[in-house]
C-alpha cells in the first residue's frame, strides 16, 4: 500500500471566530482538524 504525502498546518485560533477560522481552513484546502490540546477547552466558552 503506497501512502501520498501529507501536510500538517498548525493554526492559533483564540482571537478568530468560528466563522473566521473556518473560512481560514478552506482557503487554504484543510480537510481534517484535529483538536490536540491536552485539555480541551475554549475559555471563555464559544457562543453558538
Amino acid at each position: 500500500m503506497t501512502r501520498s504525502p501529507c501536510t500538517l498546518f498548525t493554526v492559533g485560533h483564540s482571537t478568530r471566530s468560528i466563522d473566521e477560522l473556518v473560512r481560514l481552513l478552506r482557503m487554504h484546502g484543510v480537510e481534517r482538524l484535529i483538536d490536540v490540546r491536552s485539555i480541551p477547552v475554549t475559555y471563555p466558552p464559544l457562543l453558538a
